[in-house]
């Protein structure tokens, strides 16, 4: 897909492929489990007991949701140190973070190379074991995650892995840092055999912002996303190096910092969109939005933590 060129994002210093996944904090785990899984289609694909977390892919990348149980205690990583401090995040259910794709780990180390040399606050940097990660939060404190996939082979890391946290520190080192992409490229759709509706995988995240400007400005000549076609004072769509839409800005006068408005799952055509929006209606979703939005249909619902859930299409 051809996208338009953009001088703030041509000499950014990210420039992520796409939206790899949404995680979130969730109140109750067993209920954001049925829902992503048992109502939408997403496949469970692996366990970190330790974190109370699970995470869903259906064949697209190694995990498109990852969801984690709130609570009012420190997660810890394989190595003992405080993964996620709960006096700072994750007591309620909220936004995790944001995973945004990357080519290649060489590519990943030398952005956080000039980020370091800028001044650019990085919170942290985390060996997931099948990918290495550098965490920043955006303008509204929203935590960002640039990832690189490190193993070809992530289902069967996922199985060696069980009952394992897998998280722990990584030290990017530049001149040890693999330039091979080990993403994938091409998928099958693996959908949970029973689920009415038939998620194919997550595609991209809208967030509400009172600093559009400030947000934009970060996402295009830090992150080096691209605005799209259609884009307003109001909202902008921006894309990846794929070119599909992988974040929407949206301009909310007075929102607190770190809004997340919702998520866009995509479904293989408009008739699996009708028989989702059948289905969530008949057992109490409820259906917010009906539209024709970058050129894919869509309607918006909501899970039982009031996360927005935007089903389209594929395109």
């Amino acid at each position: 897909m051809n996208v338009p060129d953009h001088p703030a994002a041509r000499n950014a210093v990210l420039r992520p492929r796409r939206l790899g996944h949404v995680n979130l904090f969730v109140s109750d785990l067993g209920e954001a489990r049925r829902f992503y899984s048992e109502v939408c289609g997403f496949v469970e694909i692996f366990e970190e007991p330790a974190i109370t977390a699970a995470f869903m892919s259906n064949g697209n990348t190694h995990h498109d949701l990852g969801l984690i149980e709130a609570s009012r205690t420190d997660r810890v990583d394989r190595d003992g140190n405080v993964l996620i401090a709960a006096v700072q995040r994750g007591s309620v259910a909220s936004l995790n973070h944001l995973g945004f794709e990357m080519a290649s780990e060489r590519q990943l180390v030398a952005a956080y190379e000039v980020l370091k040399s800028r001044g650019i606050k990085v919170s942290r940097t985390v060996d997931h074991g099948l990918a290495h990660s550098v965490y920043m939060p955006d303008p509204d404190g929203n935590m960002l995650e640039f990832y690189a996939d490190v193993v070809d082979d992530w289902r069967g890391f996922w199985k060696s892995s069980v009952g394992k946290t897998v998280t722990g520190g990584w030290r990017p080192q530049l001149e040890a840092a693999d330039p091979t992409p080990h993403y994938q490229q091409e998928f099958e759709a693996d959908i949970h055999p029973t689920a009415p509706i038939h998620a194919r995988r997550v595609t991209c995240a809208t967030l509400g912002t009172a600093q559009l400007d400030d947000m934009l400005a970060f996402y295009t000549e830090i992150v080096g996303l691209k605005p799209l076609p259609g884009s307003d004072g109001r909202q902008v769509s921006l894309a990846g190096e794929t070119g599909e839409v992988a974040l929407r800005l949206v301009h909310v006068p007075g929102a607190s910092a770190g809004t997340f408005l919702d998520m866009g799952i995509e479904l293989a055509g408009e008739r699996p969109l009708i028989d989702a929006k059948a289905c969530l209606r008949g057992n109490a979703f409820p259906i917010e939005e009906e539209q024709a939005q970058d050129g894919r249909m869509s309607f918006l619902t909501r899970d039982r933590d009031g996360f927005g859930v935007r089903f389209h299409a594929r395109a």
